[in-house]
């Protein structure tokens, strides 16, 4: 870590203190606006699964509800014909 507070201001030791302070600053500040940009991406990307694992639960429970549909109706049709043939 650099310490440039404790350098004379305009001295070369502290002009080069802050200079390389400076550096180490707007690299960090890089670093983070990319691991920035890249959670931005993963959470798009993550959001868009979401998207398409509420799609795919939205279809399946629209095939269970459509198939229970057509169980009772099945069902109504084995009553009609037990009773007819019980008849």
């Amino acid at each position: 870590m650099y310490s440039f507070t404790t350098a004379e201001s305009w001295s070369s030791p502290g002009l080069w203190s802050w200079l390389v302070a400076g550096r180490e600053t707007r690299a960090a500040l890089d670093a983070v606006e990319e691991a920035a940009g890249g959670l931005q991406r993963l959470a798009v990307d993550a959001d868009w699964q979401a998207q398409g694992v509420r799609a795919l639960h939205a279809l399946l429970t629209e095939f269970q509800r459509r198939a229970e549909a057509v169980m009772a109706e099945l069902y109504v049709r084995d009553w009609e014909i037990t009773r007819a043939g019980a008849s």
